[in-house]
């Protein structure tokens, strides 16, 4: 739910608040290989790219891709 709250204002300008509700997202969401994980990851990094943290964004997908590679392989 969080997820595709932080979906709301993302598309109506406003990456900074995307982003804290996205990282709220992300840490209910859990490190599991879900559809909401991997949502509030993407929604997350759109809003750091927005907001002009490149850094922060590609941190958040990396983290995510990490993990899900873990899952499959472990």
């Amino acid at each position: 739910m969080l997820a595709r709250e932080a979906m709301v204002p993302l598309n109506y300008g406003a990456p900074k608040a995307a982003a804290d509700l996205a990282e709220r997202a992300r840490h209910a969401a859990g490190h599991g290989p879900t559809a909401t994980a991997t949502l509030a990851a993407a929604v997350a990094a759109r809003a750091y790219a927005l907001n002009h943290q490149s850094k922060q964004a590609r941190t958040t997908l990396m983290e995510r891709l990490h993990s899900a590679d873990e899952r499959s392989h472990g």
